[in-house]
């Protein structure tokens, strides 16, 4: 149940004085800033597969739309409008070309972001549900998809392939940045514990030919990691233990690795998830968090649209180092530093309390 709103009423909108000056640049920006048409345009575009239509040559609208399964008459509005924002071309009446910013569609990484039908449209999908997070404080993404992310993922395959590609892509960029600061601070084996299709221990492991890795999954991500190692060649140097961060962990190993895992969940289920932590940390050990940690008083943009993604989408946020210590204090562990990483993500390392 929503909170009952507050009883104060919005001030009433001031009528201007006078006619808007027509040399005032801000209304335009605001409508360009507003503007829900075009972004939704070019992600269908995207999902119905238009750029890959064109990708052979200009076709006309109503090809387009039996090639695509839609409607001829409301294609040609919509490939109209894509006319507009220079990702079409019109090269003549009802006979649509790849424009300026068609092409670049053809890509197959930027597709999958932009893709609606996938993982990162239906994160971005999510935004529709901002009103419900900033009123509750709570997710938006089952009010949105009658579902939570998490239950979404399991009832999906297809969707799930999509994230963990996804999440693939960005690993890409952040994963050979870290995994030498990792692997430094890593002793003879190390956990990664929610670690995914395994591509961060790998990179680990590739950076000590003495380290030993656990990678700690439920089954569909552990299988691709599976075939990860094996690829690699890492197989006597890895093993898998399939389940939940949430269930008992291997006990006894030095090094816990928990990369980019505690953000996506709200502060009573990331103090359970490094708690399960703290319970198998051997005396000495550590917890080494991958993570973003704020300014308090300066975050950064990319810190500010993270922040509200994972509140839309997980009912979760960035924690800046004092709300980080306070979850490590709540499971029984110590923060004992926070180290920039990069990419905007910052080595958290816990320690058992006491």
């Amino acid at each position: 149940m929503e909170p009952r709103r507050s009883a104060a009423r919005r001030p009433a909108a001031r009528r201007p004085a006078a006619p808007p000056d027509p040399d005032d640049p801000r209304p335009q920006r605001l409508r360009a800033l507003t503007d829900l048409l075009t972004p939704t345009a070019v992600r269908l575009a995207v999902s119905l597969g238009v750029p890959d239509v064109l990708a052979t040559g200009p076709r006309t609208a109503d090809a387009i739309a039996a090639c695509c399964g839609t409607d001829p008459r409301a294609t040609l509005g919509l490939l109209r409008r894509l006319v507009t924002c220079d990702v079409l071309e019109e090269v003549r009446p009802r006979v649509f070309a790849l424009g300026e910013l068609g092409e670049p569609l053809l890509d197959d990484h930027l597709r999958a972001f932009l893709d609606l039908d996938g993982a990162a449209g239906h994160l971005d999908r999510a935004w529709a549900g901002l009103g419900h997070a900033v009123r509750t404080g709570t997710a938006a993404y089952p009010q949105v998809f009658g579902r939570g992310f998490w239950d979404h993922l399991a009832a999906d395959p297809a969707l799930a392939a999509s994230f963990d590609a996804y999440m693939d892509q960005w690993a890409a960029v952040w994963v050979p940045a870290v995994a030498p600061g990792l692997a430094a601070r890593a002793a003879h084996s190390i956990v990664d514990v929610g670690g995914g299709t395994g591509g961060l221990l790998a990179a680990v492991l590739e950076q000590d030919p003495t380290l030993f890795g656990t990678l700690v999954e439920q089954e569909a991500s552990a299988e691709r990691a599976r075939e990860r190692f094996t690829a690699a060649g890492l197989d006597e140097r890895t093993s898998i233990v399939e389940g939940s961060f949430f269930d008992a962990l291997p006990p006894g190993e030095p090094v816990y690795v928990l990369a980019q895992v505690v953000h996506d969940w709200p502060d009573d289920a990331a103090v359970a998830i490094l708690r399960r932590c703290a319970e198998a940390l051997p005396a000495g050990g550590r917890v080494l968090l991958v993570e973003r940690v704020p300014d308090p008083d300066h975050p950064s943009r990319d810190h500010v649209v993270m922040d509200l993604r994972m509140l839309v989408v997980f009912g979760a946020r960035e924690r800046t180092r004092a709300e980080f210590a306070e979850l490590a204090r709540q499971a029984g562990l110590t923060l004992t530093s926070v180290e920039d990483a990069a990419h905007g993500l910052s080595f958290v390392e816990l320690r058992r309390a006491g």
